[in-house]
């Protein structure tokens, strides 16, 4: 009788664990895949980055990238609410730009790309949706900061949580210049451009203000800021969009 509770007993110490090592395996190969997925989503912001950065590019581009609200593995059963965040590193004294993925309000990085490139990057804050831009919202070369998009974050200033990424490529004399600028998809605009070119025309009217100290009503924005594809955007198209 013993023996046999004995053999009953070995049978089911082999079963659980022979299940736990099941357990284990499949959330190594669920996490296997999460890094995969992470990866993928990185790699469709680096496409859009190298695009802006490429040397045959015409001297003024522009593009654009919406990230997914949350990532999707494990056969479709898990979800991950994430953070994707972009700053910039110096290599060799040149711009690199570091994007990762991380879970939500953690530290643990799920997925990562490091970009160099010669062109100078500038960040511009998530922080500047829905409001005012300022200094304060920029990140310059060789400054230190990072922008950080979430796009399941409540609403805030009036806009809706950022969850595109808008590359911005301008030229002076033989130096590149990429800004990287936040939008959500979830805003809209009286003006009829979607908050993507609304937030790059943000930046052009800014940067008119700042650096012009001659404009007139009828003195343009720099070109490359100018995302509309047909109007031509003036000091008084950023004043009559409030964004002068």
């Amino acid at each position: 009788m013993l023996a046999f509770i004995m053999s009953k007993m070995q049978m089911l110490l082999f079963a659980v664990g022979v299940a736990a090592v099941v357990t284990m395996f499949m959330m190594f190969v669920s996490n296997m895949g999460l890094s995969d997925i992470a990866s993928g989503e990185i790699s469709n912001v680096e496409k859009a980055f190298l695009r802006q950065s490429s040397n045959d590019i015409a001297s003024c581009s522009f593009d654009t990238v919406t990230i997914p609200s949350k990532l999707t593995y494990g056969n479709g059963t898990n979800n991950l609410y994430y953070e994707m965040r972009f700053k910039v590193v110096q290599i060799n004294e040149k711009d690199a730009l570091v994007i990762s993925i991380n879970e939500y309000k953690k530290k643990n990085i799920i997925a990562s790309r490091l970009i160099p490139t010669d062109s100078k990057i500038i960040l511009i804050k998530e922080d500047m949706l829905g409001t005012v831009l300022t200094d304060d919202y920029y990140i310059k070369s060789g400054e230190e900061g990072e922008i950080t998009l979430y796009p399941r974050s409540a609403y805030k200033n009036n806009s809706g949580p950022p969850n595109i990424v808008a590359f911005v490529k301008k030229k002076i004399g033989d130096q590149d210049y990429i800004y990287v600028i936040p939008a959500s998809s979830y805003n809209t605009h009286d003006t009829g451009l979607n908050d993507a070119q609304y937030n790059v025309l943000k930046v052009g009217c800014y940067e008119l203000k700042n650096t012009s100290t001659s404009k007139t009503s009828d003195t343009q924005i720099q070109s490359c800021f100018n995302v509309t594809g047909t109007k031509t955007i003036t000091w008084k198209t950023c004043l009559n969009y409030g964004l002068g």
